[in-house]
């Protein structure tokens, strides 16, 4: 898969069905631990985190 703002990234797809729900699917999509892609990821997830506030910074 490829992202616009991270690039080429590599993950594994695992199908989870309910036993209740047969028609009700999860798709779990992870990177391999320590690799590229994972890497991309958290680089994509501080990208898209909310600003802490410089006063909130200051005050622990």
């Amino acid at each position: 898969m490829r992202h616009p703002a991270i690039g080429e990234v590599v993950l594994h797809c695992e199908t989870l069905a309910f036993p209740d729900d047969p028609d009700q699917l999860l798709n779990l999509l992870t990177p391999e631990p320590d690799s590229a892609s994972a890497q991309s990821l958290r680089l994509l997830g501080s990208l898209s985190a909310p600003s802490v506030p410089e006063t909130v910074r200051r005050s622990g």
